[in-house]
């Protein structure tokens, strides 16, 4: 799934996941949007697939425009057991081509 620029300087991919999750709770204020996505990829690593779509959620609402965002959403709800709703989410995102919109 594609992930924007590393500001943490790689700590989500070297596992260091309490860093990491230090890192972006501290930039909430500054930069929610990507705060908030990398605080959904930390989550969605360490396995809480619910934590992990709300931070998601959360990053569009403030205005994260990273492709495939709603592609790591599906892929909670998939993991979650809910194929459904993450084939609508797929289907959502590529009618939309993009993810600055809700």
């Amino acid at each position: 799934m594609n992930t924007p620029n590393e500001p943490d300087g790689g700590l989500i991919e070297a596992a260091h996941y309490e860093d990491a999750e230090r890192f972006y709770l501290a930039l909430v204020r500054d930069d929610p949007a990507v705060a908030q996505f990398n605080l959904g990829r930390i989550q969605h690593a360490r396995g809480r697939m619910a934590r992990a779509e709300q931070h998601f959620w959360r990053a569009l609402r403030v205005g994260a425009g990273y492709p495939g965002i709603r592609d790591w959403i599906a892929d909670c709800r998939l993991i979650r057991g809910d194929a459904e709703g993450a084939l609508k989410l797929a289907q959502k995102a590529a009618e939309l081509g993009s993810d600055t919109a809700l």
